[in-house]
């Protein structure tokens, strides 16, 4: 089957595999409040709000999207005349601190969800009839590695606070 992420296996060919290396998480961040700069210096860099996470530290686009949305007026103006790169790296301690924090926030926020659905699956599963029960093994295993996807980021970013 080659790189491929659980999703893409259990919906095309109705299985996933533990601990996948190719597994990934879809993630679209939002700008926390419209500021028109900050849609400009994701066009200038190349970066979208669109990313997928996997096991790991997180991509060097996420960074910059991070740095990005918690820029101040003067780092994007850095941002806009080249000065400042956040593709390169971070391009100031507070701003680095800020884009951090609300990585953490952000997938604080969507693992406390999949592990809540995570222990509604597995107190349903008793009750899952038998003929299904491969099926549901493999949508706990999708689950699961979710789950480990997002822990593993917020180690990344808890090492970096």
């Amino acid at each position: 089957y080659g790189a491929v992420p659980n999703l893409k296996l259990i919906t095309y060919y109705g299985f996933s595999i533990a601990d996948n290396p190719h597994d990934i998480l879809s993630l679209t961040l939002e700008i926390p409040s419209y500021r028109e700069e900050v849609e400009q210096a994701l066009q200038r860099t190349g970066v979208t709000l669109d990313h997928n996470l996997r096991h790991g530290p997180l991509s060097s686009k996420l960074k910059a999207c991070l740095r990005i949305i918690v820029s101040t007026p003067d780092e994007l103006e850095g941002i806009k005349r080249g000065n400042m790169d956040p593709l390169v790296g971070p391009i100031g301690q507070d701003n680095e601190k800020h884009a951090m924090e609300m990585a953490l926030t952000a997938l604080q926020g969507i693992l406390e969800p999949l592990q809540d659905a995570m222990r509604r699956f597995d107190e349903a599963l008793s009750k899952v009839p038998l003929q299904w029960r491969m099926s549901a093994a493999f949508c706990r295993i999708y689950l699961e590695n979710q789950i480990k996807i997002i822990e593993s980021n917020i180690c990344h970013v808890e090492e970096n606070l």
